[in-house]
């Protein structure tokens, strides 16, 4: 191989070593982005991070909120604790990355004053316009609890 071919092979190498691993980079920061969202208690940041489709149902469900408000004064409404994005309503100090697989992302979530009461959700993550989005949020260790199927119950 002349010296030449060699950069050629070279670049071509790197290009798709990049390309290979662009999902990865992008779990990684929808992650890093929706866990910084969660420490915040920042739900806007939390939603502009989510799909088409679950931000549609968030907004099925603030309507149903906003509804509830007005027919029922003075009682809670469903989206009283706020919208859920975690298995527990706690304050939450620290957010993490435990590990990636595929569209899967496993998070521990640790809330605020109890650093022994940490707890994992899983983030199944879909691309949409090539971009790496939330689509649903496994509370929990079961995955029977989700943030869509909370969403549907109208946020009960």
């Amino acid at each position: 191989m002349t010296g030449r071919a060699l950069v050629i092979a070279a670049t071509v190498l790197v290009a798709l070593s990049s390309c290979a691993h662009r999902p990865l980079s992008d779990s990684t920061a929808v992650t890093h982005a929706w866990c910084t969202a969660l420490v915040r208690d920042d739900e806007a940041a939390a939603e502009r991070l989510m799909t088409q489709s679950l931000r549609a149902e968030v907004a099925r469900t603030r309507a149903v909120d906003s509804d509830f408000r007005r027919d029922h004064p003075g009682d809670k409404p469903p989206l009283g604790d706020g919208l859920r994005l975690t298995s527990f309503p706690d304050a939450i100090a620290s957010c993490a990355t435990l590990r990636v697989d595929g569209d899967t992302v496993l998070i521990q979530v640790t809330p605020a004053g109890s650093p022994d009461g940490a707890w994992e959700d899983r983030l199944r993550l879909r691309t949409e316009a090539g971009i790496s989005r939330v689509d649903d949020v496994e509370f929990g260790p079961t995955g029977s609890d989700r943030l869509r199927v909370w969403l549907a119950a109208g946020g009960m």
